[in-house]
């Protein structure tokens, strides 16, 4: 998908905003995005790890001058990720608004969805 958006910058589009489904939440995408200077939505699976807003790891730990230089970041019991599912779980209920996106055989089809910034853990 990055490779579609960025043809669609090169024709000159004029793109501020990509959707995008689940399956578009590897780092790979995620990355390329952000490098085209793209902001993006994507639907999430509920078990994905996140970092709530205001929220995320504690930075790697010191270098003791021998080694490498730590570069994995940590967490303890103040600095967790949680699933997707726990976080929309904890939402107020204003946060949730119904969509309708097409007419079924019976009925509208519609469902309610909630707008979050996270960042995946």
């Amino acid at each position: 998908m990055p490779d579609q958006i960025r043809a669609g910058l090169a024709a000159g589009a004029v793109l501020e905003i990509s959707p995008a489904d689940a399956g578009y939440v590897d780092g790979g995408f995620r990355s390329g995005v952000t490098a085209m200077g793209v902001a993006y939505a994507v639907g999430v699976q509920s078990t994905l790890s996140v970092w709530p807003l205001g929220t995320e790891a504690l930075p790697p730990k010191p270098w003791r001058g021998r080694g490498r230089k730590p570069s994995r970041s940590r967490r303890d019991a103040d600095h967790a990720p949680v699933c997707a599912k726990a976080l929309a779980r904890e939402l107020p209920k204003a946060a949730w608004r119904t969509v309708s996106w097409r007419e079924g055989s019976n009925e509208t089809l519609s469902s309610r969805f909630a707008a979050v910034r996270v960042r995946p853990a």
